[in-house]
């Protein structure tokens, strides 16, 4: 966990100003940066090859964005739990004293919740690895490793040494890194299947299923978002979107180009701050707010592969402000149709400017009228 950003007292203590400060705000910043950036690590730390076209790619965006939307709920709970410490009955010394004992909490979740993605994560790779053809033919089973820790507790102990085919259901809820702090592995075998007689104890409903396949590290399940309450899901998405809005300012994909076919014609495809920003506050399918956002980084390479639909006059008479500037400066809208990770579709939409004839990013979506 290199570089926690809340590891020290100054670090907790600034953030308690923040919240003090601005005690109507639903989600602190300095948490929500804090624990994304240290949730999506996590995950990038055991797929830094997920590029586009990589056999992780997928998976790798499914795990990061709900390791990002875990963060979100987290961050939320946090700020939450200060703001009701900082306003309880005390003296202000009395009140802050207690909000630090209530962010240092969460503070020594985190290295659990860290380890558990690592692992959750690293289970997700070795699965894509042994659902291989070839590694199935060879070797058909797999064998649960004893733990690693000084301390294994007693839930995984029957499994030791123990021997599954691959294609037993067992897998779709049990693996190394279901529990939390896990140090089982497991490995390949052709051995024969020896299982007989052991009792499968279910994992903690928070990390359930088998994360190369659900393409989730923590369910919904998760203390953090089952006790969001009915608005948790709108306030974590408008605080990321908060967020992300900012961050597009610098935007590394403001120093990029792409390419794209319509109609026959190539065109240059750029990148703009206001294109940026109407991608990332787009809320359509909320199970994919957090999804979409993830897939940025890959943006260039997702539209030069995408698939055209259609396009049509840009229409300038349902809008106001930077967006009707925008528009005047845009002839077409052109649709193009991308795969999601999970097996989801979106429409990316990109303007073209009057000017140059190039093309930039404008939006997402889940459909298209042309």
């Amino acid at each position: 966990m290199d570089g926690y950003r809340l590891a020290t007292g100054k670090a907790v203590d600034d953030v308690i100003d923040d919240i003090a400060s601005d005690i109507d705000r639903a989600v602190n910043r300095r948490l929500l940066t804090s624990y994304t950036d240290n949730m999506t690590r996590a995950v990038q730390g055991v797929f830094p090859d997920a590029g586009y076209g990589s056999r992780y790619h997928d998976i790798a965006h499914r795990l990061e964005a709900n390791a990002a939307r875990f963060a979100a709920y987290k961050a939320y709970h946090a700020t939450e739990q200060v703001k009701r410490q900082l306003t309880s009955p005390g003296t202000p010394d009395e009140c802050r004293q207690r909000a630090r004992g209530a962010l240092r909490a969460f503070n020594r979740y985190q290295a659990a919740e860290y380890n558990t993605a690592v692992a959750r994560c690293r289970t997700a790779r070795q699965w894509i690895g042994f659902d291989d053809a070839t590694h199935r033919e060879l070797f058909p089973h797999l064998r649960w490793l004893p733990s690693r820790s000084a301390t294994p507790r007693e839930q995984h102990m029957p499994y030791y040494n123990r021997v599954w085919a691959k294609d037993d259901p067992f897998w779709t809820q049990n693996q190394p890194g279901n529990l939390w702090n896990c140090k089982c592995d497991w490995e390949e075998t052709a051995d024969d299947i020896d299982h007989d007689g052991v009792t499968v104890t279910p994992p903690p409903p928070s990390l359930a299923g088998n994360p190369a396949i659900t393409g989730e590290i923590f369910t919904n399940k998760a203390a953090y978002i089952a006790n969001a309450g009915k608005d948790g899901e709108g306030i974590c998405r408008k605080s990321n979107f908060s967020l992300l809005k900012k961050k597009a300012k610098n935007h590394p994909l403001l120093q990029k180009q792409t390419t794209c076919v319509a109609d026959g014609v190539n065109y240059d495809v750029e990148f703009t701050r206001f294109g940026i920003e109407e991608y990332v506050q787009s809320m359509f399918w909320h199970r994919n707010f957090w999804l979409k956002n993830t897939l940025l980084d890959s943006m260039p390479d997702i539209i030069k592969n995408a698939q055209y639909v259609g396009k049509k006059v840009c229409d300038t008479t349902h809008n106001s402000g930077r967006k009707l500037k925008i528009k005047q400066q845009t002839d077409y809208f052109y649709y193009y149709r991308i795969s999601l990770p999970g097996g989801d579709s979106a429409i990316l939409h990109l303007g073209r400017w009057k000017n140059n004839h190039k093309m930039y990013l404008y939006t997402i979506t889940n459909k298209v009228n042309i």
